[in-house]
């Protein structure tokens, strides 16, 4: 499980992107002035842990807390 901190304020970066790629799970937000960037390592999610449920599991959150969510494919060759 992934816990969320430190996101940038819904009014300034409404949207985001999130994709996984070869050992991390690739934020970013945007907004009119916000273009931020955040890598989580799929270590952290512990030995047997499914990425692409941690992956939807990140969307359905972001999506629940107000943002404009986008699941973009992932990066095989990252």
């Amino acid at each position: 499980m992934l816990r969320l901190m430190g996101l940038p304020a819904l009014g300034r970066c409404p949207r985001a992107t999130v994709r996984r790629s070869a050992g991390r799970i690739e934020l970013r937000f945007r907004g009119p002035d916000c273009d931020e960037g955040h890598d989580i390592d799929l270590g952290l999610l512990g030995e047997g842990q499914d990425p692409e449920a941690a992956e939807l599991r990140l969307l359905a959150d972001l999506e629940a807390r107000g943002y404009a969510v986008e699941r973009l494919a992932p990066d095989d060759a990252g």
